[in-house]
This record gives structure tokens, sequence and C-alpha cells, in this order.
């Protein structure tokens, strides 16, 4: 079956840029809500509080400790799969997050259930967008991304079942840690 889908148009680096910039934004901001309202995170952010708990670091530590040696590991192995994009990602995601953490714990007066309720959806369509704009930005991937992609490259799984196991894997982690 054909369609007519008409491609999209290619973003000049500028464009790139700036939806980098603003889906960075996005995703740190609604990581600092989804840690406010504490319903739950994504198997990533479940890592990075673990080891935060287990190790007494704040959520920046934590995040650097992870995504540092991966960083490393990019540039010696798969450059490619690293770019000015996952540079951002690592260094501003959890400064920004951990900010509005301790800036709503602090400030935001709906502290009750039906408050964080609508805090935390308002942080899901803000994850929504800032995703789209950070995976059109095509700048690089995050470093936590790049694990699975590596790992499936080089024993020749499907990407989808490596992904799995590594979302697991860093919830069983995270969670693990965080009972220590």
């Amino acid at each position: 079956m054909q369609t007519n889908a008409v491609a999209p148009p290619k973003l000049t680096l500028p464009q790139r840029a700036v939806f980098l910039v603003l889906g960075t934004g996005c995703i740190a901001v609604a990581i600092g809500i989804f840690l406010f309202c504490r319903f739950g995170t994504d198997p990533s952010v479940t890592l990075y509080q673990g080891i935060s708990a287990a190790l007494r670091l704040p959520f920046t530590g934590a995040l650097l400790l992870v995504n540092l040696p991966i960083t490393i590991a990019c540039l010696v192995f798969h450059r490619n799969l690293i770019g000015v994009g996952s540079v951002a990602n690592m260094v501003l995601v959890g400064p920004l997050a951990q900010f509005l953490q301790n800036f709503l714990l602090r400030h935001w007066p709906l502290a009750g259930l039906a408050g964080r309720a609508a805090l935390f959806a308002a942080g899901v369509v803000l994850l929504s967008v800032g995703l789209t704009m950070y995976i059109a930005s095509n700048l690089g991937l995050p470093p936590v991304d790049t694990v699975s992609v590596m790992i499936a490259q080089h024993v020749k799984l499907q990407f989808r079942w490596v992904r799995i196991a590594q979302d697991v894997t860093a919830i069983v982690m995270g969670v693990g840690l965080g009972l220590l």
C-alpha cells in the first residue's frame, strides 16, 4: 500500500540547535516534575535515583557517574552514536531537573495528590514534546541510550530485546540500590 506522505523538510543546523536546547530543557523540566511528584520515572532515572540514594550523591552526580564513562566508551568505540546533543543531555538534564525538583518542593502550593497528579500529567506532555524535539535535532543519543545500541550491534540481537533487558536491569538496580 502506497502512502502520499511527504517527507518533512530537513532542518538547518541552527534549527537543530534550537530543537536540541528546547528539547533538552523540556526533558529536564519533566524529569524534575516526576522527581517531585514521586509517582515514578523512566528506567534510567530510576537507576540514577538508586545510585543517588546508595552513594548519597545528588541526582546530578549519579547521572554523571553513569553517563560519563559511557560517553568515554562511545568516543573510543562508537563515535557515531554521540554528538553535542549527548553532551548537552549529560550535563544539562541533571542540574535542571534537580533545580526544578528543589524549587517545586519549596514553592508548589498544591502538594496533595490532585495537585501532584495534574503536575505529573503536564510532565508527561512536556517529556513527549521534549523527546520529539531532541530526537528531531539528530545531534546525538543520550549517553545511557547508546548502551543498548552498542550491545545489539556487537551480540547481533534485535535492538528491542536488548533495550528491554537494559530497562529491566536499570529498574532492578535502581530499586535495589535505593533500598540499601
